[in-house]
């Protein structure tokens, strides 16, 4: 037997040893972000980033492995061939939005786009990314790029049509939304924006009714009764509002929104000591809820 023929053989072998360790890996990444844990999330994606800049073939590396220095300066020069990288970049970038780590999840969105340009849901991320930091505008170019690439993606209508809100542009928002509904007319979520659309802009009852049908739809889905909880709240149907919120958290533990809006009520009801459980709860699940909490908090307290 050759040598070239065992060294062939070797190097498939330690390819396919890499390959199941990476595909391993990104189960317990993607795992991990599904139980909101997602310092593990992170831990796990990065190993498949690493993993994946590491193969080789003949001796020869077909991608660069860069250290944490180098990823800062050169995301230029990444140049892969294992398209995992990529997803793995998204993946990890969701982590860090989850966390409120708006910089370095906008970060590992950039290099999964320079290694994919036609990813789609890069930009779909990194447009959500910019909504969360109140930058509407580069939301609106991203979620534009995003549909461009792919002009059935739901979510990228139902994003845009948040920042197209933001900007004031009410009619294209719920045009947008409209075109969504039209690919998925039984998706929850699409009724949920439509819901929180409406919300937003004065129609409270079209708003319960749109939460309502999301409901009905999926009967587990906890944004849909944060949504429907907020109108109570702004209705003052504290109790309905009260069982709203409650229900939300006890289908989704990890919800720092509806922590943060429980937490509201129970500061207007006079219940500080509970509210503050709540406000601490819904700031160590997600940092940036902070500021949004402090400031109702002053709202309240100055009535």
């Amino acid at each position: 037997m050759s040598k070239i023929f065992i060294s062939i053989v070797a190097l498939v072998l330690v390819i396919n040893a890499n390959s199941q360790d990476i595909t391993g890996l990104e189960k317990r990444g993607l795992e991990s972000l599904k139980n909101h844990d997602f310092d593990s999330a992170i831990n796990y994606f990065t190993e498949v980033i690493k993993l994946t800049s590491q193969l080789k073939v003949s001796g020869r590396s077909l991608s660069r492995n860069f250290t944490d220095a180098e990823e800062n300066v050169s995301r230029e020069r990444i140049t892969v061939v294992d398209p995992r990288t990529a997803f793995a970049y998204v993946d990890r970038g969701k982590a860090f939005l989850a966390k409120g780590s708006f910089a370095d999840a906008i970060t590992d969105f950039d290099s999964a786009l320079l290694i994919k340009p036609e990813m789609a849901s890069a930009y779909h991320c990194r447009a959500t990314a910019w909504i969360l930091q109140n930058r509407s505008d580069m939301a609106l170019n991203d979620f534009n790029k995003a549909l461009k690439l792919d002009p059935a993606l739901v979510n990228g209508y139902l994003g845009r049509a948040m920042a197209l809100l933001d900007l004031g542009d009410a009619t294209s928002a719920f045009a947008d939304i409209e075109r969504a509904l039209k690919l998925a007319p039984k998706d929850a979520n699409v009724y949920y924006h439509r819901g929180d659309a409406r919300r937003r802009t004065g129609d409270d009852v079209g708003a319960l009714q749109d939460f309502n049908r999301s409901i009905k739809l999926d009967p587990g889905y906890a944004s849909a009764y944060l949504g429907r909880a907020t109108v109570h709240l702004y209705q003052c149907d504290w109790d309905a509002a009260m069982t709203d919120y409650s229900k939300s958290i006890e289908l989704d533990i990890n919800f720092p929104q509806a922590y943060a809006g429980r937490g509201l009520l129970l500061l207007i009801q006079g219940k500080d000591a509970e509210a503050e459980k709540d406000f601490a709860r819904a700031i160590g699940l997600d940092s940036s809820q902070r500021s949004s909490i402090e400031a109702n908090i002053r709202t309240i307290k100055n009535w």
